[in-house]
């Protein structure tokens, strides 16, 4: 069982990780993950900074995103907390001219470590259950519209 100490600080963590998406305040994401930091949704991976890219692309839409998620488990191994996590998320987006609505239900699986007495996300792998673009579902390919940057390989620097 995790300690309730170490379980209150990657909840409080948490709380700080969400909020700072949610500002899309990437300086501040920044340094609450590791330089080798990977992001994974729904297959797809990204670096830290192939992740920051899309993000900002997806600003230019003019974001207004709600998440509710609950912490599942934490388990503390080697010093490695591994952390799952459910939730679902509302996000109002301004394209072609008017404003789209996309909710959904998701999982995480997350991975921190302690650095410097704090703790910091290593990776987080997302998975969207269930998403719908104004009620009507919505596909891999309508996602990656919505964020409108390429994916390129974890081991390629270059965003496309």
């Amino acid at each position: 069982m995790t300690q309730p100490i170490v379980r209150q600080e990657i909840t409080e963590t948490f709380q700080q990780f969400q909020s700072i998406l949610e500002a899309r305040d990437f300086d501040a994401f920044r340094s609450l993950v590791s330089a080798d930091f990977a992001y994974t949704e729904n297959g797809e991976t990204f670096t830290l900074e192939q992740l920051v890219a899309r993000e900002q692309q997806a600003s230019k839409g003019q974001p207004d995103s709600e998440m509710q998620w609950e912490i599942k488990d934490i388990q503390l191994e080697n010093g490695i907390a591994t952390v799952q996590v459910e939730g679902s998320f509302t996000t109002h987006i301004s394209a072609e001219g008017k404003r789209l609505l996309y909710e959904g239900q998701l999982s995480e699986t997350a991975q921190l470590v302690k650095e410097n007495d704090r703790w910091c996300f290593t990776s987080a792998n997302l998975r969207v259950e269930e998403m719908t673009l104004d009620g009507q579902p919505v596909d891999a390919d309508m996602l990656d519209q919505m964020h409108r940057v390429d994916v390129v390989e974890k081991t390629d620097d270059r965003i496309e």
